[in-house]
């Protein structure tokens, strides 16, 4: 499915100045359109139960799927590609402690770099 698509549905979105509505309202707007917002909520689990109760529809990220809520019949967004820069900050001049070693190379090892464009 194409953004563009959802240029009459109403929308179920988080909250102005999120990654999430950011990057939507960023490609709308490069397809013609600015997506009619329709609830606006901070939270993945309201932005579900209002989605599930057809409310409207929603942009959300693949791993919201996996998380526990009402059903949803999830479309896989296919142009354009949407993608959040995930970043881990740490003081490399401190002790970097086994579990803070832990997590940066399962990170390391799990998540590519984003791509060059």
């Amino acid at each position: 499915m194409d953004l563009a698509e959802l240029r009459d549905e109403p929308v179920v979105a988080f909250r102005s100045g999120s990654t999430v509505r950011t990057l939507v309202a960023l490609a709308a707007e490069q397809r013609g359109f600015a997506p009619h917002i329709a609830f606006a909520t901070a939270n993945l689990a309201t932005v579900r139960a209002f989605v599930s109760a057809g409310l409207g529809v929603a942009v959300v990220p693949a791993s919201a799927l996996k998380v526990p809520g009402p059903p949803l019949r999830a479309v896989r967004l296919a142009a354009p590609r949407l993608e959040r820069i995930v970043t881990m900050a740490r003081n490399s001049s401190r002790y970097e402690s086994a579990a803070v070693a832990a997590v940066r190379q399962l990170l390391a090892r799990r998540l590519r770099p984003p791509s060059r464009r």
